[in-house]
């Protein structure tokens, strides 16, 4: 069954509606965008939402983890939202079964759902999974401090392609260590710090992914969070959250600015 006809199905006959991330999931903020747009009396919501109950499980540590050992503040935010909203959160699972009709998790629980959403584990590309000795068993590029293949001199990789290992949290525990957070991936300044090596009598630039200052942005519909901060993981000097409307603006802007840069061709654009 396709993603429309489930929805049509779910809006003619509504019941319980489940939305989460799977052990190795790296894009944890999606799960939340989409959770938080979900609300009573939201238009993507058809008016059902309070109607219906709504349950958001997650393989992070903790709400908020995001799969970079969250931020200041973080966690009682989300905690505050998801009451507001009556959602209830369901952290630190993984999860160990998924049918038509319900989702089995290793707390022992299993989430009746009419409609689920569910960020699934990640992998690399087939071109990856299908090269021996370019990525690793599933299929990301192990890399140096120039984006370049530790082995392979002339391979490069940047993004989602790249292989992280995940630090060691404030506790000294490697919050990946049992195969259930998978880091962030998608780094638009990768691929632009990157393709400059590959220029003949480029200065090459090192850089490694954790010490890239991400900004990103947590659109839950008309209010939402800006998150900066100077660094990918902990330790960090600079960690700020702002939220309000103005994160989806922001978000409708982002959308707005990157189509128009890819539909012209103007990659020279940050």
């Amino acid at each position: 069954m396709n993603a429309a006809r489930a929805w049509l199905d779910f809006v003619e006959d509504p019941g319980p509606v489940v939305i989460g991330s799977t052990q190795l999931a790296s894009c944890f903020g999606a799960e939340y965008e989409v959770a938080f747009q979900h609300r009573p009396g939201s238009a993507s919501g058809q008016g059902l939402r309070h109607k219906v109950s709504l349950t958001f499980f997650t393989a992070e540590p903790f709400l908020g983890h995001f799969g970079i050992d969250g931020m200041r503040g973080g966690t009682t935010m989300l905690k505050t939202y998801f009451r507001m909203l009556g959602i209830e959160p369901i952290a630190n699972v993984s999860t160990t079964a998924v049918t038509k009709d319900s989702i089995t998790l290793s707390n022992g629980r299993t989430l009746p759902h009419k409609y689920a959403i569910v960020i699934p584990p990640f992998t690399g590309v087939q071109a990856v999974l299908d090269s021996p000795g370019v990525g690793d068993a599933r299929g990301f590029v192990p890399v140096n401090l120039r984006f370049q293949h530790v082995d392979h001199p002339n391979i490069f990789a940047a993004g989602v392609a790249v292989q992280i290992q995940a630090p060691a949290a404030d506790g000294g525990a490697d919050w990946s260590a049992q195969d259930r957070v998978g880091c962030p991936r998608s780094w638009a300044r990768s691929p632009r710090t990157t393709s400059p090596r590959l220029l003949p009598g480029a200065d090459p630039e090192e850089k490694a992914i954790g010490d890239i200052a991400p900004l990103c942005i947590l659109d839950g519909g008309n209010q939402g969070v800006i998150i900066a901060l100077d660094h990918v993981f902990k330790p960090r000097r600079f960690e700020a959250m702002l939220p309000g409307p103005w994160a989806h603006w922001a978000k409708l802007a982002f959308e707005k600015y990157y189509m128009t840069k890819m539909k012209n061709g103007l990659v020279y654009l940050p």
